[in-house]
């Protein structure tokens, strides 16, 4: 299941934002795709099971890496190669965006089983 989380999303400049929370309804992996029209940015993909208490869904917290802008990339990223996060077991998943400095992206996940 595919779903937009933001299309044109400004952050400020040291500044954090979170997209929805997305269900994973049934699925066990998720895939993240982004595309930084402006600026610098760092991803991270967080879970949940009560919608209130968020983790990092891998040991390598910032999934995402440093996205500079513009660029289209997809991520979690496994050295070079882009694969979807695996064994994602809790209910909810979103995605944590912190600025270095004012950016403007649009994201999209997908959800799967693997």
């Amino acid at each position: 299941m595919y779903q937009v989380l933001s299309t044109k999303l400004y952050i400020g400049a040291s500044a954090t934002q979170y997209s929805q929370a997305v269900s994973m309804e049934g699925g066990n992996a998720a895939f993240v795709e982004t595309t930084v029209y402006a600026g610098v940015v760092q991803g991270y993909l967080e879970q949940s099971n009560d919608l209130e208490n968020w983790t990092s869904v891998s040991a390598n917290a910032n999934t995402g890496g440093t996205i500079t802008g513009p660029t289209y990339t997809f991520w979690p990223l496994a050295a070079t190669v882009p694969t979807p996060e695996k064994n994602i077991s809790a209910a909810y998943v979103r995605v944590k965006w912190v600025a270095t400095n004012a950016t403007i992206l649009a994201c999209g996940i997908n959800i799967s089983k693997l």
